[in-house]
């Protein structure tokens, strides 16, 4: 007579019991399982990613590429073909580019070549129900309609909320040449936390983002540098370098550019414990960012980031005319956000 089988797990038990009380037999083993044996961990040299992917197992699969995603998403999707005058874009959606639809007409227009265009279906209780939220292809959509189409092949996504639209749009749009501005507007649709704190952070300020028509307007259109002073200094970060850029500059347009803010970001991650915020404002406030940008050799071949050279500028700014109290020495490489000069400080990098 063998050994009476092994008893389930009991989690595994609970989890059958509630699904009709059957447990099938090969979840019955008939000895324990021996303890796996440790993998040697990974030599120092080995890649990151390799390690990653390495620790990844069948329960845990790794996380699927942006192409895998893509199709992934397309293939619970509907084909059909769908009446254009039923479609619609809504605030999620980049401009249409009048110029774009003529060079694609110019180019010997093929309607065969647009292929599927994605679009949502609005459900009755959702605004304009029964018609069709333009996800992807908004540009072939208008040009077909403009040459007299009525209706197009469509992928068709059901049951979508507001926010997952916005989130496809700029998903979907991820080998596009959509902007940074456009997918900002779309993160904000999709009630991403870090674009609304980024919003309501320069809301503060009398600060949006956007495309800015008249000088001294507020609105800044450098969204991947602002992208990059979030990510790297976090919610506190982005609200101190943005309020010194205000405080010394106001709304002087060429202080909101790309370059500028890197060139904050990359003096105050150094030495925001040390300066003096006063000083920094006032010796800042007497220097045109044109001058900075000159001084920092912006355009021309020169060693290291834009955003550090600027950053340089602005630490000699600081201690002109200082004796005493100057700000230490540039550190190239001070680690990333608020560890700040590479040396653990514990007057940086607080909660927000």
């Amino acid at each position: 007579m063998g050994d009476p089988p092994v008893p389930p797990d009991p989690e595994i038990a609970a989890y059958l019991a509630a699904q009709g009380g059957l447990i099938p037999p090969d979840l019955l083993p008939t000895e324990p399982t021996p303890p796996a044996t440790p993998s040697p961990p990974a030599p120092w040299w080995t890649p990151q990613v390799g390690r990653r992917r390495a620790a990844q197992t069948a329960a845990n699969p790794p996380p699927l590429s942006p192409e895998e995603e893509y199709e992934r998403i397309l293939r619970s999707a509907r084909s059909e073909y769908v009446a254009i005058d039923q479609m619609f874009t809504d605030a999620y959606q980049r401009p249409v580019l009048e110029w774009k639809l003529n060079a694609m007409i110019r180019m010997r227009f093929e309607p065969m070549a647009l292929g599927a265009i994605v679009l949502a279906s609005r459900a009755p209780a959702r605004p304009r129900a029964g018609e069709y939220a333009i996800v992807d292809g908004n540009h072939r959509v208008q040009l077909a309609r403009k040459v007299g189409m009525t209706v197009l092949f469509a992928r068709v996504l059901d049951n979508l909320t507001y926010e997952q639209e916005a989130y496809l749009f700029r998903f979907l749009n991820y080998k596009t040449n959509v902007t940074a501005l456009n997918l900002f507007n779309a993160r904000l649709h999709e009630r991403e936390p870090a674009a609304i704190d980024m919003r309501d952070i320069m809301a503060a300020m009398g600060l949006r983002v956007g495309k800015s028509l008249t000088a001294g307007d507020g609105v800044i259109n450098a969204v991947s540098a602002l992208d990059r002073l979030y990510d790297e200094t976090g919610s506190r970060g982005f609200r101190e370098v943005l309020d010194l850029i205000r405080q010394a500059w106001r709304n002087e347009r060429r202080a909101w550019i790309g370059a500028i803010i890197d060139g904050v970001k990359q003096f105050w991650i150094r030495y925001q414990g040390e300066a003096d915020e006063a000083r920094l404002v006032s010796k800042l406030a007497l220097t045109r960012p044109e001058d900075i940008l000159r001084n920092a050799g912006v355009g021309t071949p020169a060693r290291g980031s834009t955003g550090s050279r600027i950053g340089r500028v602005i630490l000699e700014t600081y201690n002109s005319g200082l004796r005493t109290r100057r700000l230490s020495d540039w550190v190239d490489y001070p680690g990333k956000g608020y560890a700040g000069r590479g040396r653990a400080n514990p007057n940086v990098g607080g909660q927000p």
